[in-house]
């Protein structure tokens, strides 16, 4: 028997990439009144969930494309700048402490744009292995400064 409703095939993985993109200014306006909690950590873990299945299910369901790896990436970058924003309303003293690296780490994930833009006219769309792994390291950062409010050597290594 058919089933009265179905997603059209490949809609989920694009699905992921919305809810994502949904999240940061969620993430950002939680984090307004300079509080975040393990609600906020939830909301971030379920945002990295989504990156990281997004395109696993996009393989196994054979529907891949340049569009949703560049759909994924853009909202990867809005999702970095609205936590990043987070951050600041809620853990500014704990990101001055370390402003040095957070300056490099922002400078570079603008910098590192530019060849590509110059080359292809488009934003380049990394998925390499080593990107997924600097995803990782700033969701452990990630934990301890939303949950706990704390930066360190945790934070340090992501950056």
């Amino acid at each position: 028997m058919k089933a009265k409703w179905s997603l059209p095939r490949g809609a989920f993985p694009w699905e992921l990439v919305g809810l994502r993109l949904a999240l940061g200014p969620i993430l950002l306006f939680d984090a307004l009144d300079g509080v975040t909690d393990l609600w906020f950590v939830a909301g971030l873990g379920l945002a990295i969930l989504t990156d990281i299945y997004d395109g696993i299910l996009a393989r196994r369901l054979g529907v891949a494309s340049v569009q949703l790896r560049r759909a994924d990436s853009l909202v990867d970058r809005a999702l970095f700048f609205f936590v990043a924003g987070a951050a600041w309303a809620a853990h500014r003293g704990v990101l001055m402490a370390e402003r040095g690296l957070v300056a490099t780490m922002l400078i570079l994930s603008v910098v590192s744009q530019v060849p590509a833009l110059v080359k292809f006219g488009k934003a380049a769309a990394y998925h390499a292995y080593s990107a997924k792994a600097a995803g990782l390291a700033l969701l452990a950062a990630g934990v301890l400064l939303f949950g706990w409010g704390r930066g360190g050597l945790v934070l340090q290594a992501a950056m």
